[in-house]
């Protein structure tokens, strides 16, 4: 792997940690860049560095099934977007919601798969 694909593979990690991490962790974050009462920094942070990835996952070497829990991901915060589902977009949301729950799952088994194929456990 490249220098620039493991810069990538190190944005993506910590994105997904990001969305992995716990509600009381995701608002410390958020208040730490200055996001008062929204989710929505969590999914562009995530999104900006996934969609550069998925044009060069093949030179990085991640195996296909932590591909494709990377595109559920996707999915899912996707699903989620529209003025219909603001209400999935604030700071209680993250610590109530079914759906920040199944992102949280899904996430910490990427983030657990991304530390195993760097040699990180």
């Amino acid at each position: 792997m490249n220098t620039e694909d493991a810069r990538l593979l190190d944005r993506l990690s910590v994105a997904v940690q990001n969305l992995a991490a716990t509600p009381a962790a995701q608002i410390a974050h958020l208040s730490t860049l200055g996001v008062k009462n929204s989710a929505d920094e969590l999914a562009l942070e995530f999104d900006d560095v996934y969609r550069v990835f998925q044009t060069r996952s093949a030179t990085i070497g991640i195996p296909p099934s932590t591909v494709e829990k990377l595109t559920v991901l996707d999915d899912l915060l996707q699903k989620m977007s529209g003025s219909s589902q603001a209400h999935l977009w604030t700071w209680k949301s993250l610590d109530d919601s079914v759906s920040w729950s199944a992102i949280r799952s899904i996430a910490g088994d990427v983030t657990s798969e991304l530390d195993v194929g760097r040699g990180e456990t």
